[in-house]
């Protein structure tokens, strides 16, 4: 089940969420823009479309963790249409694991699962849906970060499924905090990454099969130098958009009708 496609904006949230869920998310501070200088808990869970999305979308936040944080990574697809014409090369999975294994080093991450779901081609089917429950379950996580749910890449919005459908596991008061990729958000929360960014920039430099075809690197760093200096966050900044699990949620359910 694809997502619409849409440009997150505060008209497009006014117009998808109910006036009353729109005041109680104001109301507690949801939709005011904060800088912050991470995301509260001990449990970190990322969810990852494609083997680079989590250094690209929020590697300078995971930087920005202490040691004691246990950051656990869930790549979904398998990878193999990285390359500049989509077109299906199946030893590029174990390439861009092995990428993903470097960038996780340099993050810290200390824990990866990969689904191996067919890139570009995958939908959140129920068995698959179920098992990531019960993996989410585990983790219990105090913050998930994924994609938009106005991400505009086909992959990007099928996580968004999966965690839609596996979402009944978690705890109500669990954070969820989108990032920003294949378009900019309208941010409610900056993480100042000015410290990291080297960390970043290595993290994501560790996929050398993707920039080959695409030079990510320099765009992303681009937006998080104007995410920075435009907000006066910082240098570079990462910029999301944060909310509680109901509100998500809800606004997935406006979405997806």
């Amino acid at each position: 089940m694809a997502l619409k496609s849409y440009f997150l904006s505060l008209n497009q949230l006014r117009r998808q969420m109910s006036a009353s869920e729109l005041i109680s998310s104001t109301a507690k501070g949801g939709l005011e823009l904060k800088i912050t200088n991470k995301f509260p808990g001990e449990r970190i869970l990322v969810l990852s479309p494609h083997a680079d999305d989590e250094a690209l979308g929020c590697g300078g936040t995971l930087a920005l963790y202490p040691k004691r944080t246990k950051v656990t990574v869930i790549y979904f697809s398998d990878g193999t249409r990285g390359t500049p014409s989509g077109k299906k090369i199946p030893a590029l999975a174990e390439v861009r694991r092995r990428e993903a294994a470097g960038a996780a080093k340099i993050l810290k991450i200390d824990r990866q699962i990969f689904l191996n779901l067919p890139d570009g081609r995958f939908m959140a089917d129920k068995k698959t849906a179920t098992a990531l429950a019960d993996t989410i379950k585990k983790i219990a996580p105090d913050t998930v970060f994924l994609p938009t749910l106005f991400d505009p890449n086909r992959d990007h919005q099928e996580v968004c499924c999966f965690f839609a459908a596996a979402s009944v596991s978690l705890r109500s008061r669990t954070q969820i905090v989108s990032y920003e990729i294949w378009n900019p958000l309208l941010p409610n929360r900056l993480v100042n990454i000015t410290k990291v960014v080297k960390n970043k920039k290595r993290a994501v430099g560790a996929y050398r099969s993707q920039l080959d075809s695409r030079r990510f690197d320099q765009a992303i760093l681009a937006l998080n130098r104007y995410r920075g200096e435009i907000s006066g966050a910082g240098s570079f900044a990462e910029a999301f958009f944060a909310c509680d699990l109901k509100t998500w949620q809800t606004l997935f359910k406006k979405i997806a009708a």
